[in-house]
């Protein structure tokens, strides 16, 4: 061993493949502060497309930071189920599928199919814009680094297109079920198709059990099935309004919308919490077009591929299920406050987020957590088909919804797999299986940090001592972790990785000190506690007693603190009834205010009008077509602040409504907020209740009309800064309105704020 000194550092040469056990070795030395490899670095891929500039969703949706880590593989197929491809296009060329010879009836040297003429050549036809499905295969991946036009989301993937739509854009149902035909067939006769993208929408009264089995066919197959949320600017939770193949919702599909430079919406986007996913960069969209050309085009035609690139350019480093796949897609969004109750992630897509190795934090977020969230000082590897616990109590009832293990490269090469583990306590032995979490796969090129183990259903917990771990795979080695010393903290077993986790965990045959830096997520939950109190029961002397309607007096302010005011720039924004008209005010020095209106109705929400960059304030009255009675929801976004406010409609006559959410700058509530002003409905929609204290108090929430409780959630303790969640369920609450009561109690008052939602 030899000795450089590197600044402050100190850097010691060991021989070839020693390095990690080294390290290992040097970190158990008390006296060494820290020992890491020195990695060797070499230039991320190079990108010198000309048009890049122009690609600016490659920057919001995290491709750019992800081509750091891969770039693509051909090794994975997307099927573009489309109006063609045009296969010359110098910077699609190189991607496309070349038919070995027989697949699909095919010869050799074709590239995909047609399902107008019953043939095998896919060229895309000449739009009214220069090629449909050409754009959208330039999205899916255009070669990048070729110093040419632009960059897809894989330079290197291979597109097999399927055209089954005609010029138009028009195709039938029975048109793209054989098209998903004919990819399974491909999927049958060896080709890795992974991922199908459907840019086409059927309107609502086009459902069929068909294509949504074919869907379903797809799913088992192994193939994620991505597709568009539709450019009508309507609500696909109505069921009169409803676009398909979204509106199926299956398990193995996704379903996007398009999203502008700010992330937000654009006017034709359709939406839906309950429907669309999340959203994806579509509008004003620069890829390529037929005949070697380029250009920009808007629409969820170009969203949809954002996200099925997306899928593959993860595929490239992780061989994912397809309902891993979905999970890492949809669980690692942006969250985006002017999202929010517009798509079921209230989010835009990040692929680099979603994809190993790329953003692993090394410090966990701030959440409700059971296990060891620091970070371990001695490391060590997991070894091949072996299961590894420790011991966590939880203290009150909870809902576990994935684990997380900090990884960091073990030594050897290769891959080696993992899934997550909840075991019972059985007399201080771990005892039965409770949960298990969809398969990790780490390379030995992945980076350190936090990996998500996402339970493939929620766990719900009570209060008591359970086992973390891990089950690993035939391949030991690759995956490093880290420890602390904790006298009798792990237990652990040889499990064939093969034969899924033992229940029960079986004969403990090792025991030691290394305590994982591994921990449990708890989802923000409803408090358990005694049943709803009866509808008659007496209110406490405190419980207030406004009247069931008109406008919420402001919250005195709390004992020694100043009044408390909106934290949002938009403090001052409002939306004034003034007959049948609605005046909406802004504030002073607040910029360019975006304006939405949205009805809230017992089949959804649905957004009935917007206003873009509004910097004055101004009076909106609504067409007879939109001018129904009912509860709205009038949303102000500026930059990343967003302040909403809920009004009525009745007889014609706009009306104000209290508030739904509240959110301050001072005294003990940060935060108090319903999801939204209605509930109940068509699905019997729940509400959802969510607070945040700046410090930590006892916490009671109860759920009145006319001053009686109908719901009572037992009063807990709650640290500052947590962000406690509860649901109300509809099916508890008779129809009507009702108000919410936080009652905070800290060392230094006792607060209560109120909140109102219609039950519908």
């Amino acid at each position: 061993m030899r000795i450089r000194r590197a600044g402050a550092a100190v850097s010691l040469r060991v021989g070839r493949g020693r390095e990690l056990a080294a390290v290992r070795a040097l970190r158990r030395r008390p006296e060494i502060r820290y020992a890491e490899p020195d990695y060797l670095m070499r230039a991320a891929a190079t990108l010198n497309d000309p048009d890049f500039p122009l690609q600016w969703g490659a920057v919001n949706d995290g491709a750019a930071a992800a081509w750091h880590v891969t770039t693509g593989s051909p090794s994975i197929v997307i099927a573009e189920t489309d109006t063609g491809v045009d296969y010359t296009h110098p910077d699609l060329v190189g991607n496309i599928w070349p038919n070995p010879g027989g697949v699909g009836g095919c010869p050799a040297g074709t590239h995909g199919y047609n399902v107008l003429t019953a043939g095998c050549d896919p060229m895309d036809d000449d739009t009214s814009f220069g090629g449909h499905g050409t754009h959208v295969a330039g999205i899916l991946g255009a070669a990048g680094g070729n110093a040419i036009g632009v960059a897809g989301m894989n330079w290197s993937t291979t597109i097999l297109p399927v055209k089954w739509l005609n010029a138009s854009g028009s195709g039938s149902t029975t048109g793209l079920i054989a098209a998903l035909e004919w990819v399974l067939q491909a999927k049958q006769a060896g080709v890795n198709v992974r991922v199908v993208n459907d840019s086409a929408t059927f309107v609502g009264t086009a459902f069929s059990q068909a294509l949504s089995d074919e869907i379903d066919r797809l799913g088992a197959s192994g193939i994620l099935f991505v597709t568009a949320a539709g450019n009508t600017g309507d609500d696909n939770d109505d069921p009169r309004l409803r676009r398909y193949p979204c509106g199926y919702d299956r398990p193995t599909e996704i379903c996007v919308t398009a999203s502008d430079a700010s992330d937000r919406l654009p006017s034709w986007a359709n939406y839906g919490d309950a429907t669309v996913d999340l959203a994806a960069p579509g509008d004003h969209v620069y890829s390529t077009l037929r005949n070697s050309s380029y250009g920009y085009v808007s629409g969820g035609s170009m969203a949809a591929p954002q996200v099925a690139g997306a899928a593959a350019l993860i595929l490239s480093r992780a061989d994912l299920s397809v309902t891993a796949l979905k999970a890492a897609l949809l669980g690692s969004v942006d969250p985006v406050p002017a999202l929010a109750g517009l798509v079921r992630t209230g989010g835009r897509l990040n692929v680099c987020r979603a994809l190993p190795g790329c953003a692993a934090p090394e410090t966990p977020p701030a959440e409700a957590t059971l296990g060891t969230t620091t970070i371990g000082a001695a490391a060590d590897s997991l070894g091949a088909d072996r299961k590894r616990v420790n011991p966590s109590t939880l203290a009150e009832a909870a809902t576990v919804t994935k684990l997380r293990i900090f990884l960091e490269p073990g030594g050897a090469s290769g891959q080696e797999t993992l899934r997550g583990v909840v075991y019972a306590d059985a007399g201080g032995t771990p005892g039965a299986l409770l949960g298990a979490s969809d398969e990790l796969v780490y390379h030995d090129t992945d980076g350190r940090g936090w990996y998500d183990l996402p339970l493939r259903s929620p766990l719900a917990l009570a209060a008591g001592r359970y086992w973390l771990g891990v089950l690993t795979g035939g391949t030991g080695g690759v995956a490093g972790f880290r420890w602390a010393n904790v006298e009798g903290s792990r237990q652990a077993n040889a499990n064939r990785y093969a034969d899924g986790p033992s229940d029960p965990f079986g004969t403990v045959t090792a025991a030691d000190d290394e305590r994982m830096s591994l921990y449990a997520v708890l989802a923000p939950h409803e408090v358990p506690g005694p049943a709803p109190a009866p509808a008659d029961s007496a209110p406490p002397p405190a419980e207030p007693t406004a009247p069931d309607s008109g406008p919420e007096a402001p919250p005195p302010a709390e004992p020694g603190s100043p009044a408390c005011a909106e934290t949002s720039r938009l403090a001052g924004a409002a939306a004034r009834a003034d007959g049948r008209r609605l005046a909406f005010s802004l504030p002073a020095g607040a910029g360019p205010v975006d304006v939405d209106v949205i009805r809230q109705s017992a089949g959804g929400s649905r957004l009935v009008a917007r206003f873009g960059a509004r910097r004055a304030s101004f009076t909106w009255s609504p067409p007879v077509r939109v001018a129904l009675d009912g509860v709205y929801v009038v949303r102000f976004a500026v930059g990343g602040d967003v302040r909403r406010l809920a009004v009525e409609r009745r007889r014609g006559r706009f009306a104000p409504r209290p508030e739904y959410r509240l959110q301050v700058a001072c005294g003990a509530v940060a935060l108090f907020a319903l999801d939204r002003p209605v509930f109940g409905g068509r699905g019997e929609r729940p509400l959802g209740i969510a607070y945040r204290l700046a410090r930590t108090g006892r916490a009671e929430v109860r759920v009145l009309r006319a001053g009686r409780t109908l719901r009572r959630y037992p009063a807990v303790t709650v640290p500052g800064g947590r962000l406690v969640r509860l649901r109300l369920r509809s099916e508890e609450i008779p129809a009507g309105d009702v108000r919410v009561v936080l009652q905070v109690a800290t060392a230094e008052a006792t607060v209560t704020r109120t909140l109102a939602a219609r039950r519908l």
